[in-house]
């Protein structure tokens, strides 16, 4: 009881009885733990889609696909950015300290190497083709999110980047279909509208 008092005392546990004790800097939720894994998810799910779209910023060759994926990896990392402080800020937790990120990621690069296309195929094609189904994996992830979020702030992340990844991944599709004629492909999953 006294140990108890003590952390009172020194600001790291609120007092509920004591025996009811919980860290100060996290709120108790029913929620809480769910939230932790939806931040770590969508972190995962970004530090995938900056690799996808750093490899396509350098070795693309038409300008504007170059010049596509190079403004997505600054916003995407915005996006990481802002996961990472909140998991510090929520959880005091750091990202070089939860190896359970590496295994999200992980799982998500066995989940995309099966929607790659053939390797015959042309190389921005590939690209292109990885970056919609990406967006349209991406897309599904967050409206989970905003479906289980118990943070508002966490819930409006995922709501507005569902509505981002909708937008941008509009512009690759379009490119496949332009460059490629390929307007109706079977390489990825239906892109939902």
């Amino acid at each position: 009881m006294w140990a108890c008092c003590l952390l009172v005392f020194l600001g790291l546990f609120s007092f509920n009885g004591c025996r009811k004790a919980t860290p100060a800097r996290v709120p108790q939720t029913p929620s809480s733990g769910n939230d932790r894994r939806l931040v770590l998810e969508s972190l995962a799910h970004g530090e995938l889609d900056i690799e996808i779209l750093d490899t396509c910023s350098k070795g693309a060759v038409r300008e504007e696909l170059k010049s596509y994926c190079q403004e997505a990896v600054s916003k995407q990392r915005r996006e990481s950015d802002v996961l990472r402080a909140w998991l510090g800020d929520w959880y005091g937790a750091r990202v070089e300290d939860l190896p359970q990120l590496n295994q999200i990621k992980e799982e998500r690069r066995l989940l995309l190497r099966g929607l790659e296309p053939k390797r015959d195929l042309p190389y921005e094609f590939r690209l292109l083709m990885n970056i919609v189904s990406h967006a349209s994996e991406a897309m599904t992830d967050m409206r989970a999110c905003a479906a289980e979020a118990y943070r508002k702030e966490l819930k409006e992340f995922c709501q507005m980047t569902e509505e981002a990844r909708r937008t941008s991944g509009r512009i690759p599709e379009a490119w496949v279909c332009r460059w490629y004629r390929d307007c109706i492909s079977k390489a990825f999953p239906p892109y939902p509208k």
